[in-house]
């Protein structure tokens, strides 16, 4: 089975002579303004949250916080030695985790996906900029039901490709805001656990990953 990744560009996915990645998304890092003595929590809801965070040097005596295992690894290569991430891995339980957790957290996202309705304050250090060349490249496998899973991790990404999907694909999402982009597609399959080992164990049962 010929299973389509389609992930942020830097995003690490293990290799499977099965799978084919197009990174249809750049991430690049944008300047951004925070006072970080006035918080006294941080999460951060992707690796390239933490990458284009460059105040690392102020965050000693803050708790740390991020959505799941892929960003806690990126945080431990900054020495953050400590970090709570939530037991379901979205940014809905991350932001209830440090609400319970902090008196005045701040949430490190992209730019596209600052969300008022959580009632956290929020940050943008990068922002996603679509490689329509790659996008085009996704659209000609979609289209033309030349592979036969759909991997797809973030809803932006989903609602990108949506109208290309066809009933002949199975689509696999990293979790519910995810699915939620895709409604009215059939065979979806959701992930239990919503980062890369949640999808990779969801790929090993349909038969599709042997990893």
């Amino acid at each position: 089975m010929k299973v389509l990744f389609l992930r942020p560009e830097g995003s690490n996915i293990p290799y499977s002579k099965n799978f084919i990645e197009i990174s249809i998304l750049k991430p690049e890092c944008i300047n951004y303004s925070a006072n970080l003595h006035e918080i006294d929590g941080l999460g951060f809801t992707s690796i390239n949250a933490v990458r284009c965070f460059k105040e690392f040097d102020k965050i000693e005596r803050k708790t740390i916080f991020a959505v799941g295992p892929s960003t806690l690894e990126e945080l431990t290569k900054r020495n953050i030695k400590k970090v709570i991430i939530p037991e379901e891995y979205t940014v809905e339980n991350l932001v209830k985790l440090m609400k319970q957790n902090t008196k005045n957290p701040l949430l490190v996202r992209s730019l596209i996906a600052i969300d008022n309705s959580l009632d956290i304050k929020q940050i943008a250090d990068y922002k996603l900029k679509v490689d329509l060349q790659k996008l085009e490249e996704a659209k000609e496998l979609i289209e033309k039901c030349k592979v036969d899973i759909i991997v797809l991790t973030s809803s932006y990404i989903a609602s990108l490709v949506k109208d290309f999907i066809k009933d002949c694909e199975i689509i696999v999402s990293i979790g519910p805001s995810t699915s939620k982009a895709v409604k009215g597609k059939k065979n979806i399959y959701e992930a239990k656990e919503h980062d890369m080992k949640g999808i990779l164990k969801l790929l090993k049962e349909l038969g599709a990953y042997d990893g």
